[in-house]
């Protein structure tokens, strides 16, 4: 079948579109240079500190609303209680732990192991988070453990099958 060039109908919507132009306003975004609202926000306030007279009462403002959610916090205000902690005390993100645990080589070592980390939790010695990190490592080994045993099961099958072809054959 030929088609006619003039027979086929263009798509006007997409005729008139072209690449983008290097620093023009329609590309959309920021301008270079322009901050964002974050940190024109935090601009503004440092702004606003250095005003003479102005930095004292910005700072008593400041300090009366931290007494005030401390208040809060006293009486028992828990999320009041959670702010002032996670900007005082920030929680961390990694430790390093000692289990006593070395290389384990058979499923009984891995059984020790999960019994290790119990009893150090249960003496303290050992975070519930720090244990639970723990373990997900000594599952990820019972995987190795697991596969390990499937490609073994695997090659054992594959040979049984050898020998029952090579009966099969004589």
């Amino acid at each position: 079948m030929v088609v006619k060039k003039s027979s086929v109908k263009k798509n006007s919507k997409l005729d008139n579109l072209t690449p983008f132009e290097p620093n023009k306003d329609k590309a959309g975004g920021r301008t270079e240079g322009t901050p964002n609202k974050s940190t024109a926000y935090k601009e503004a306030m440092a702004a606003v500190l250095r005003i003479s007279g102005g930095e004292a009462v910005l700072k008593e403002e400041v300090v009366s609303v931290f007494l005030a959610m401390i208040e809060k916090a006293k009486a028992g205000d828990t999320s009041a209680a959670k702010i002032i902690l996670d900007r005082m005390m920030p929680i961390i993100k990694s430790t390093k732990v000692k289990t006593g645990i070395r290389k384990i080589r058979t499923l009984e070592e891995l059984s020790d192991a999960y019994d290790l980390i119990l009893v150090k939790v249960d003496d303290q010695e050992l975070s519930l988070e720090e244990a639970e990190s723990v373990c997900s490592m000594l599952e990820r080994k019972a995987k190795v453990f697991e596969f390990a045993q499937l490609k073994k099961e695997n090659e054992e099958l594959r040979a049984y099958h050898e020998i029952i072809r090579a009966q099969i054959k004589s």
